[in-house]
């Protein structure tokens, strides 16, 4: 690599309180209220979970509009509320799972003392120490807590004070099984009462391509998404060992997550699994990470995509544009789409970026992307994005917009505008598309002949409007161009004076 990528987030003063303030609004007590009062989330009832999120969302974007802040910051602002607010939510439903709590004050208790990160993630392991001190909490639960995170110096306190019936539970023969998956709580048992080689038969005998129980723990913890498990085995590694199991883990965790694959309760939210892609990079030599990059430039990307990792696909993607080949672009619109898709959000500004220095081969093949699915641009359409739109349209050839817009595709985008009275939109794609006339009229012929497939019952009120429309663009035309004619003018009278004194 000519410019050699650092794996670590850093970030400006500026953007961290913005981050700050905008996690702050997420914790204030009747947006938590509301957070512990949502039904257990079921992570394939997409609908469902989106449905309450957005009551959220909406509730949090109410309060920061209030703010009174520069229109510039707010807008930044805007777009940070989807992440960090799925990024508390998920926690939660995380932490749910691990200690199946069905106490509504103890989750409201646990939501109130998350602490946060200056990228706006929740600091997973610092949160537990603060939940690790709480006297609110069993001490089954403290001890669950201690084992999930590694506290190495809590656990044996927190394991005497557990009744033998639990202990005893822990080290049954029966737990075999839960043992294997690597659940710490047995793990941890296991190592109190001095049989952690017992682990080595019980967990790496069946597993023949795994050297040692401290290379499979390491990686499955990578894979799991555990950042204090993954360090605490990977310090018990030797160089040698830890070399190699590195490669295997960053490929493991690449895979998992662009394969949307969760195996265990106890593994960590997926996009967690990108944190720990930027992490185990740190670790390795330049020399490692262009091999990575290298062997799977579109999927490390789509990991980048996730929130808090956006500056590094960034980054990351001008790197892989040297070397990509256009046959790949596809592949990489489509996993860009799967991102947004099971995120639920994008980020404006970073596509703007993005879109903006991408390559000229990559921008058309954008076109023909979206002159087929539209993904994108229902997307923008739908969240009411004017800027990243214009972005688009500016940064693509003359033939390129009209071959889009051209496309039954694209009106089924806009026709609901059309009906909805959001016409603004409307009429703003139609100035970035068609400034001539000419180009206006191609438009109007292809959006006719897409009402030719429409309900039959609204035909004529859609012509109708769309004849308004074109006409307030017109007029707005002409207007623009009298102001422009009046400006000349009292330009030249200004010059005359001037050369007459």
């Amino acid at each position: 690599m000519e410019k050699q990528l650092k794996f670590v987030l850093n970030y400006s003063l500026e953007e961290i309180t913005l981050r700050r303030v905008v996690a702050n609004l997420w914790t204030e007590t009747d947006i938590v209220v509301m957070i512990q009062n949502f039904p257990c989330e079921c992570p394939h009832d997409i609908e469902h979970r989106k449905k309450n999120r957005n009551v959220a969302f909406n509730k949090v974007k109410a309060k920061l509009s209030k703010l009174v802040i520069p229109a510039s910051l707010k807008e930044r602002m805007m777009d940070l509320i989807k992440p960090i607010g799925t990024e508390l939510m998920q926690w939660k439903t995380f932490h749910d799972s691990i200690f199946q709590s069905t106490n509504r004050d103890l989750s409201l208790y646990m939501l109130k003392r998350v602490v946060w990160t200056s990228a706006g993630t929740i600091d997973y392991r610092r949160t537990a120490k603060i939940l690790l001190c709480s006297d609110v909490l069993g001490v089954r639960t403290r001890y669950s807590i201690a084992c999930l995170y590694c506290y190495v110096d809590d656990i044996p306190v927190l394991w005497n004070e557990l009744p033998e019936v639990v202990k005893n539970c822990y080290l049954s023969a029966f737990y075999v099984p839960l043992v294997r998956e690597l659940q710490l709580e047995f793990y941890w048992a296991h190592v109190m009462v001095g049989e952690e080689p017992k682990l080595e038969r019980i967990v790496t005998e069946p597993l023949r391509e795994v050297a040692t129980f401290n290379q499979h723990a390491f990686e499955t913890f990578a894979r799991k998404g555990n950042r204090s498990a993954t360090d605490y085995f990977l310090r018990k590694l030797s160089t040698e060992v830890r070399n190699a199991s590195l490669m295997n883990a960053v490929n493991i965790v690449i895979s998992d997550r662009c394969t949307n694959t969760s195996t265990w309760k106890t593994d960590f939210p997926l996009e967690k699994l990108s944190e720990m892609l930027c992490y185990l990079l740190s670790l390795m030599s330049p020399a490692q990470q262009e091999q990575i990059i290298r062997k799977r430039p579109v999927e490390v990307l789509r990991c980048f995509l996730d929130w808090p990792c956006q500056d590094l696909f960034l980054e990351t993607a001008d790197f892989v544009f040297t070397f990509l080949p256009e046959t790949k672009y596809g592949t990489l619109l489509r996993s860009i789409t799967k991102n947004i898709e099971s995120s639920g959000y994008y980020f404006p500004m970073l596509f703007r970026k993005f879109f903006i220095n991408s390559p000229r081969e990559f921008k058309s093949i954008f076109i023909n992307y979206e002159c087929q699915f539209c993904s994108y641009f229902d997307e923008f359409f739908n969240a009411e994005d004017a800027e990243t739109i214009k972005c688009f349209f500016r940064n693509v050839t003359v033939e390129d917009r009209m071959s889009l817009c051209s496309r039954y595709n694209f009106f089924r985008i806009l026709d609901p505008l059309i009906m909805n009275g959001k016409w603004y939109l409307v009429k703003m794609c139609i100035e970035e598309i068609s400034p001539f006339q000419k180009d206006r009229a191609r438009l109007e012929e292809t959006y006719m002949g897409y009402l030719r497939g429409v309900d039959s019952r609204n035909r004529r009120l859609r012509k109708r409007r769309w004849r308004q429309i074109f006409q307030e663009c017109d007029e707005e035309d002409k207007a623009t161009a009298s102001s422009k004619r009046s400006s000349r003018g009292k330009t030249l009278i200004k010059a005359k004076k001037l050369q007459t004194q």
